[in-house]
């Protein structure tokens, strides 16, 4: 487990400044980065998004796969997040399993899988929170999910909250209200 060890996800610290960040990203919102090449990537991730607050720092990351191609059972696409979930386990303890339909849906056969995704009424995923968790310091939650593109196309990601995310998310607030 973690053993209160500092959380690192992908080489990038909770806190980090943007001019702190010596690799390659794009703003691609306020406060909102991507880069394909973090201090220590993941061969299952091919893009990286940060959200960095001007004075709160790094403060939540997202790796995103590549797409995976898989049949309307999205069994390629679950048999890639099941095992990135255990390999995860391995390090985190064991998850909070993710897996419901939405109240209503009418993608409630196992061949709706993708569609029932595509139209966000199937989640499927595990979570790690501080709360239930031994995480590393600093490390306020992590989630696994899939979405998808298509019927017959997804991907997986992984979510990472540090314990700094609310202060960072007032932080921002108040930096737009001050255009109204």
């Amino acid at each position: 487990m973690s053993d209160h060890k500092k959380a690192v996800p992908f080489g990038l610290e909770k806190g980090v400044k943007l001019d702190q960040l010596s690799f390659e990203i794009e703003e691609i919102g306020p406060c909102v980065y991507m880069t394909v090449n973090p201090p220590k990537p993941h061969s299952s991730f091919s893009s990286y998004i940060l959200r960095v607050a001007p004075c709160s720092g790094l403060y939540w990351i997202k790796g995103v796969s590549n797409d995976i191609n898989t049949d309307s059972f999205g069994s390629v696409l679950k048999s890639k997040a099941d095992n990135m979930i255990d390999r995860l386990e391995r390090i985190y303890g064991e998850a909070e399993k993710v897996s419901f339909l939405s109240m209503g849906t009418i993608w409630d056969e196992p061949r709706d899988f993708m569609n029932g995704l595509l139209n966000n009424e199937i989640h499927y995923g595990a979570r790690w929170s501080s709360a239930s968790h031994d995480l590393p310091e600093g490390l306020e939650g992590i989630f696994l999910g899939v979405n998808a593109n298509s019927s017959n196309s997804g991907y997986m990601f992984i979510e990472y909250e540090f314990d700094n995310h609310n202060q960072a998310e007032r932080e921002i607030e108040e930096l737009e209200d001050d255009a109204l």
